[in-house]
């Protein structure tokens, strides 16, 4: 990866996506993993997303949708193997949690896991939820080639976006 770090606490959400596949893909000859526009990557290695709209979420109930910038592809075997995350967005109800990806055709949205949001903190002006567990959903075990089942852990994500909503000059 040769792509800015992030180096602050930012709105927005940090993701390893699954540490046993980034260590297979960086042992590989000729891999590449390729953060896209809007994306950076954290000291710890992790993709940072970028907050991109929060309108769709409730504060109040914690719930809605809440939408990042970016993205992140991953290739090896001389392009035979891609893996591609773009444009993430959570969504929380009362019942569940699901982190949804464009899917690969450019059209259209896919459940990539579900997500156990847990307890959320107040970090200042940011509510945040650190090191949410996430799984991989049946709907996206062909993204990684069919190699993890339903359900399969994936790494933690930590989720940061603003206190307090936004002020009609911010979201012009």
């Amino acid at each position: 990866m040769t792509n800015e770090i992030v180096h602050s606490a930012d709105t927005g959400m940090a993701w390893g996506v699954k540490s046993s596949f980034r260590r297979y893909l960086s042992a590989m000859p000729g891999s590449q993993t390729e953060v896209q526009p809007g994306s950076g990557v954290t000291a710890a290695g992790d993709i940072f997303f970028t907050l991109a709209d929060v309108t769709s979420f409730d504060l109040g109930s914690r719930s809605g949708s809440i939408r990042f910038r970016g993205g992140v592809k991953f290739t090896g075997h001389s392009g035979l193997l891609q893996v591609s995350i773009m444009h993430p967005s959570i969504t929380i109800d009362a019942s569940s949690s699901v982190l949804v990806v464009e899917a690969p055709s450019g059209h259209g949205s896919l459940e990539l896991a579900a997500l156990d949001m847990g307890h959320h903190v107040i970090d200042g002006d940011v509510l945040m939820w650190p090191d949410v567990r996430t799984s991989l959903s049946e709907a996206a075990c062909f993204l990684f080639n069919d190699v993890y089942p339903p359900g399969e852990p994936l790494d933690p994500i930590t989720v940061r976006v603003p206190a307090a909503p936004p002020t009609a000059s911010a979201v012009s």
